[in-house]
């Protein structure tokens, strides 16, 4: 039909003038590109503006991994001791009663300052280096001529104290710079504490020294990975002495995490690991994704700066598999956003909960079998603020606790990589009769609904599951300290009571929605997953 109309108008003016021939190609040129287009647009779908994300539950295979009981863990600064726990009442029933709601985990007590940490039996405390330290708080750690500072026997009684009562497991970080002039570990000072400790029949774990292979940088003081391996296997035999830490756990060495352009910390964990056989119980290493006075509210919603993690843990578990400790656990033994204490109004607000929950979901799905987040107090990066009321993290670590089981389901998905799903088996204390129930979690980080089908429940002798338990935590702006669960503000209740996590039941098929920038936890009750029969 446009070529007909074409001949006609070039019939029409074939003695036309030089103008009329120019607009007659004009028109002529218009219509043969609408002609073009007409063709192509019958031919090419529309791209939809709400694509649907695909997840396959493989049902038959067995668990892809078991995490610990206490995988999400948490840590307490050393920076807190050596303000002489400024702000930090380890009586206070509040920050007791929010501590209960993480357990059962672990409470790492450790930090940059574990390394300049004296034991002491006596009470005096040298107030001039505790106001340096309550300084440093406010104008930040710059690491030149760091003084040691001393934690007190009651203190130390008061923090074992606080972690019981908390039904947390205190791992203590002991300070490792403490040197005889040969360079060995002068393991004195914590053998008083462990003395102390076995006296007092106090329940802890152990760490020797925080981040090493920085040593020189932080402290102008280096203690290679080899000497570090011969210190750990002398804190094994003093603890072996002790009837109450025979069996204690000791992990380490803490390194940093791995970088492309820096190869100091994977070089000192290989030679760590390759002169420490039984020694340590759990090989441990630190993570941030940014540096937190740098960091932009963009980069807590890009998925390139998420996947950092998938690299770095594929790193060092290739470290692990060719050392004599190929079978040992790997913790992230430290580890939250930025590092530099957390980005102020993102580590703490809601933007903060997206790369804290793939961080749970990838490390588990990695083999990670402990993650110990940084820090429960003191910190942008804090769970509570100074007030011990819940930063949304917090939120997010409590229903995570709740729901998420030990067991990480197999599967696959084929999704945007700004939207994050992971899968397990769910916590059994939730379903009394139901044990083989299944929970998602999920995050999306755009502003846009996202719709995901769930594959992979059908059976020919299972009657499939039509409905899951929906908990979506949003928030009313990115960069606020308010989490909504379904539409609805969370708050404690009186005396510090969790309020009911009352879920939205929505249709398994054809899709589930997921709303606009929020974090999902999908329960899908009674289904055929083998690994969670």
């Amino acid at each position: 039909m446009v070529h007909r109309l074409e001949e006609k108008f070039l019939k029409y003016h074939t003695f036309a003038s030089p103008a009329k021939i120019c607009i007659v190609i004009c028109i002529s040129l218009v219509l043969t590109i609408l002609s073009m287009y007409i063709i192509f647009t019958s031919i090419i779908p529309k791209k939809s503006s709400t694509p649907i994300q695909e997840i396959f539950i493989e049902s038959k295979k067995r668990a892809h991994f078991r995490t610990s009981s206490k995988f999400l863990s948490v840590t307490l600064d050393s920076f807190v001791i050596a303000m002489g726990f400024k702000n930090f009442n380890t009586t206070n029933m509040k920050l007791i009663r929010m501590m209960q709601y993480l357990s059962p985990g672990y409470l790492r007590v450790g930090g940059t300052l574990a390394d300049k940490l004296y034991f002491s039996t006596s009470d005096q405390i040298n107030e001039n280096v505790q106001n340096f330290y309550e300084t440093m708080y406010d104008e930040g750690l710059n690491n030149y001529n760091i003084p040691n500072y001393t934690m007190t026997d009651l203190q130390w009684l008061q923090l074992t104290k606080l972690a019981e009562n908390a039904g947390l497991e205190i791992f203590f970080d002991l300070n490792s710079l403490i040197r005889f002039r040969n360079g060995s570990w002068d393991y004195r000072n914590a053998r008083n504490l462990i003395e102390f400790s076995n006296y007092h029949k106090l329940k802890v774990n152990w760490e020797l020294g925080n981040e090493p292979n920085s040593f020189e940088h932080k402290f102008n003081e280096v203690v290679n990975a080899t000497q570090m391996a011969r210190d750990f296997a002398l804190l094994r035999k003093i603890l072996n002495k002790y009837p109450f830490y025979k069996n204690s756990l000791l992990i380490g060495p803490d390194v940093t995490r791995p970088q492309k352009n820096h190869k100091e910390s994977e070089l000192y964990l290989e030679e760590f690991l390759q002169n420490s056989v039984n020694t340590i119980n759990a090989i441990t290493w630190h993570q941030y994704y940014i540096n937190g006075r740098t960091a932009q509210a963009q980069d807590f919603l890009n998925p390139k700066i998420f996947d950092y993690l998938k690299h770095q843990i594929k790193d060092v578990k290739e470290i692990v598999k060719s050392s004599p400790n190929r079978k040992a656990d790997v913790y992230l033994g430290e580890t939250s956003s930025a590092y530099g204490g957390g980005a102020p109004n993102l580590s703490d607000s809601f933007i903060g909960s997206f790369i804290w929950a793939d961080k749970l979901g990838l490390a588990a799905k990695m083999g990670v079998r402990v993650v110990m987040r940084q820090s429960i107090f003191h910190g942008n990066y804090a769970l509570l603020d100074n007030n011990y009321d819940p930063n949304p993290d917090w939120w997010l670590s409590v229903l995570h606790k709740k729901l998420i089981g030990e067991v990480v389901v197999p599967y696959h998905t084929i999704t945007s990589p700004y939207v994050r799903l992971y899968v397990y088996c769910t916590k059994r204390a939730l379903f009394e009769r139901r044990n083989n129930s299944i929970t998602i979690m999920g995050m999306n980080l755009v502003d846009n609904v996202a719709k995901i089908r769930i594959n992979g429940l059908l059976s020919d002798h299972f009657e499939a599951p039509s409905e899951v338990y929906s908990f979506e935590l949003t928030s009313e702006a990115l960069q606020s300290k308010s989490v909504l669960l379904n539409g609805k503000p969370l708050k404690m209740l009186p005396n510090n009571t969790l309020p009911i996590f009352v879920p939205v039941l929505k249709r398994l098929t054809p899709f589930v929605t997921m709303s606009p920038q929020s974090i999902a936890f999908w329960v899908i009750p009674n289904t055929n997953v083998m690994a969670c029969l």
